[in-house]
């Protein structure tokens, strides 16, 4: 069967084609089963989920440092795709809420509790 027996040792001819045909079977029954759509929202969830801890704290970290206003054309070009319009509202938006976060409101507590959600939601990916 070529789940039972270990191949490490085989020759290259004989490890690849074994290798091919295990993950063909493994991505078969996940697909079959239907587990893989599961896996495949679940990610999208938990990435969805893990950004906006990551960003809030991504971008309290650049208002500590003052140099939240220098990510702005950053921001301009990664949603450019959106159309010009789009993009400067997004952007100002954003640049707009960063500088309205007050950093100490945040609080040791508060950006412990951060880190930690960033952390936890980063590890189930």
């Amino acid at each position: 069967m070529v789940w039972d027996t270990d191949y490490s040792t085989s020759a290259y001819w004989i490890r690849v084609p074994i290798a091919v045909v295990r993950t063909l079977v493994y991505v078969y029954r996940e697909f079959s089963g239907g587990v893989l759509n599961l896996r495949a929202m679940s990610l999208v969830y938990t990435t969805i989920l893990s950004l906006v801890p990551l960003l809030a704290f991504s971008f309290s970290v650049l208002k500590g440092f003052s140099v939240q206003n220098q990510v702005e054309p950053l921001l301009l070009e990664y949603f450019a795709a959106l159309g010009p319009e789009k993009s400067i509202e997004i952007s100002t938006r954003i640049v707009e809420f960063v500088n309205n976060i007050d950093v100490r409101v945040l609080g040791a507590f508060g950006l412990g509790l951060l880190v930690y959600t960033i952390i936890t939601l980063m590890q189930k990916s």
